[in-house]
């Protein structure tokens, strides 16, 4: 018996005989999905390896977000929240005390307490304090007391805003946004690259439960495979989600979006507070307002009808049912006087040297957008 010494090794059919004209046919259908896998295979390998670690500190810290304010009303709950009394102190009165214990800074805004068990909050710009963030003194709205003060943002305070900080540029400054532009940019590549590479490797098996259950017979690598294929595709709409709410926040791609939906007027409006009154009603706060005569930026809390006059009348108006902020007041522009607004924040920034009442604002978010 003769052993072989040559092994054909050539991929035919062997219901074709070689040269058939049928061969190059067959090759022609081969389609594109097999030219186009290898590079899909790669960018979804090598995109979710480098962007796994900012997608899961950027996980982590938004679902710690969850928790903040929890977490705050435990931190802070000596000067968030007071013991209910008969009677309160009038606003202008604890705006005064949170001045006495916090001399500098302008006062941004006065924030009224939603419940009877909290502290009133006075909110001042300070030079200590990094920017976009402010310094929230806490007064006793009962006793007029300060109960305490904290470094905020917006509505947050310390931990929140820390969290914040953390979630957003890993406190590395503007520098550190690159990390959550970067997972954002690519989060939807490595989604959408895997969903592809699944439907590639069922496209023989039409079934849809195929695509969305896991092979329960497979084995090693393949079952592991299975696993991570389905779970990708349950959590494919979220994740593409959390992408395109992302690419919002982040630096580069944030602010060509803002574009856009300025220009399609997808922005959120904001209530006119400039009432173009008669008259009379320019007489009246020629009258009522007494700090045009005085160089203190918060006499006007207290000049004519003031702060409390100005939230009695938001409240009158059915506009304190929910949580309430008085604005800091401007200065006005030349001309006359506005009259008093109780509806929202300054529509501009006026630069003379008249003030102008303060207005106060309800809602679930503050009118600066924090």
């Amino acid at each position: 018996m003769s052993v072989p010494t040559h092994f054909h090794t050539e991929l035919t059919d062997p219901a074709e005989p070689a040269g058939s004209p049928l061969q190059p046919q067959a090759q022609s259908r081969v389609g594109w999905w097999p030219l186009i896998r290898p590079l899909v295979l790669r960018m979804h390998f090598y995109a979710g390896v480098l962007v796994a670690p900012f997608i899961l500190v950027a996980s982590v810290t938004g679902l710690l977000y969850t928790i903040a304010p929890q977490v705050e009303q435990i931190a802070y709950h000596d000067i968030t929240h007071v013991t209910p009394a008969r009677g309160t102190v009038p606003l202008a009165e604890q705006v005064a005390a949170a001045r006495a214990t916090h001399p500098e800074g302008a006062v941004i805004r006065v924030d009224v307490p939603e419940a009877a068990d909290r502290s009133t909050r006075v909110v001042f710009a300070d030079e200590t304090v990094p920017a976009d963030y402010a310094m929230s003194v806490f007064v006793n709205p009962y006793t007029g007391q300060v109960e305490g003060q904290v470094r905020s943002y917006g509505q947050w305070l310390g931990f929140r805003a820390w969290l914040d900080e953390l979630h957003r540029n890993l406190h590395l400054g503007a520098l550190g946004r690159h990390y959550s532009e970067l997972a954002a940019s690519w989060l939807w590549v490595v989604a959408l690259g895997g969903l592809m590479l699944w439907l590639g490797r069922r496209r023989r098996d039409r079934r849809v439960r195929r695509l969305v259950t896991p092979d329960l017979e497979a084995t090693g690598r393949s079952r592991t495979m299975s696993w991570h294929a389905v779970i990708g595709v349950w959590l494919l709409v979220g994740v593409l989600a959390l992408s395109v709410s992302g690419l919002t926040w982040s630096r580069f791609a944030g602010t060509n979006i803002g574009e856009v939906r300025t220009a399609l007027s997808w922005t959120e409006p904001t209530p006119a507070t400039s009432l173009h009154g008669d008259g009379t009603a320019a007489e009246h706060t020629h009258h009522g307002s007494s700090a045009a005569a005085t160089d203190d930026p918060d006499a006007v809390f207290s000049a004519g009808a003031g702060i409390d006059g100005v939230l009695d009348t938001a409240r009158d108006a059915g506009l304190g049912t929910r949580s309430t902020w008085c604005l800091r007041p401007t200065r006005a522009a030349p001309g006359p006087r506005p009259r008093t607004s109780v509806t929202g924040p300054p529509a501009t920034t006026p630069s003379a040297s008249t003030p102008r009442p303060a207005s106060c604002w309800t809602g679930s978010t503050s009118p600066t957008g924090r």
